[in-house]
């Protein structure tokens, strides 16, 4: 299954665009990163890291919701894709992706991840959700 997505898509020539494959802006496609991660970590294959760094190039394209870029910017959870909280919690890439590239910008969105559900996001159930000014999640 994992080749199957590395082969149908990516960034190369003939390759289709992940953010297209599914809903929320590129979120629910990309969920599939944190598996990949695993999977990389547990074989080696470089294959399995080059697609999850795709997944992560794919989200800063116009078609995608600019995780990445968004928590770096606005330092908050609820200005990138749509919003989901299902969908940016299956999103659960910085931690894995951080430990197996040590990418100091992953380091930062995670931190500032953190921070915001933290500060903003803790509900008295000690549940976290994610909600913006048109959408209650």
């Amino acid at each position: 299954m994992a080749d199957l997505l590395c082969n149908t898509f990516g960034d190369e020539p003939g390759k289709r665009d992940l953010n297209l494959a599914g809903q929320h802006i590129g979120m629910a496609p990309g969920s599939v990163l944190e598996p990949m991660v695993l999977l990389y970590r547990l074989t080696g294959e470089q294959r399995y890291l080059d697609f999850c760094k795709y997944i992560l190039r794919a989200w800063e394209l116009p078609t995608g919701p600019k995780i990445v870029s968004t928590l770096l910017k606005d330092n908050a959870l609820t200005r990138s894709g749509t919003v989901k909280a299902y969908e940016m919690l299956s999103c659960s890439w910085r931690p894995r992706i951080l430990r197996t590239t040590g990418d100091k910008q992953m380091l930062d969105a995670c931190l500032n991840a953190w921070q915001d559900i933290v500060e903003h996001r803790l509900y008295l159930t000690g549940t976290p959700a994610i909600a913006n000014s048109s959408t209650m999640i």
